[in-house]
């Protein structure tokens, strides 16, 4: 009887340590899984933070950053101003290429042909572009009674989608 009682009351013990440990694992589980729910809590709160202190500097960088949708109303604009100086303006080439996840340039090669001053004033008007523009290259000829310039432009513009 009393090894019967001995192996019931080791069983008991077993059983009991089994189940203890079986808790503990549970319990470490939950406990790292709370720790990193608290921290993707505070790195969410601090990006939001971050947003809320950088509102304004990212509304003026996109103010100088073509929007995605914005080509057409780009090329419009060129178009525009090659009518008001009096030249004969067209956009020769124009590719894309990724600059950042978010960020990519248009790149346009416009081809100018008129006056001399209104060439130049042109030029002028297409560097003051309301965007983040560069004039990568300039070459300006005169032919036989105008001026034709070409110019390469990289123009910052958001990713498209």
């Amino acid at each position: 009887m009393s090894i019967a009682l001995l192996l019931a009351s080791l069983t008991v013990f077993c059983v009991f340590f089994y189940k203890l440990e079986t808790q503990k694992d549970a319990y470490e589980t939950m406990r790292v899984e709370e720790s990193e729910r608290v921290a993707r809590i505070a790195s969410l709160t601090s990006l939001l933070e971050t947003l809320d202190a950088t509102d304004s500097e990212r509304e003026i960088i996109a103010e100088h950053v073509l929007p995605e949708d914005g080509v057409v109303n780009l090329l419009a604009l060129i178009e525009t101003i090659g009518r008001e100086q009096d030249v004969l303006l067209s956009t020769e080439t124009l590719t894309v290429e990724s600059v950042s996840t978010r960020f990519e340039e248009l790149i346009a090669t416009i081809s100018v042909e008129g006056r001399y001053e209104s060439v130049m004033r042109t030029f002028e008007l297409l560097a003051l572009l309301p965007y983040e523009t560069r004039i990568q290259s300039a070459n300006l000829q005169q032919t036989a009674n105008n001026w034709r310039a070409v110019f390469d432009m990289r123009i910052l513009k958001f990713k498209s989608i």
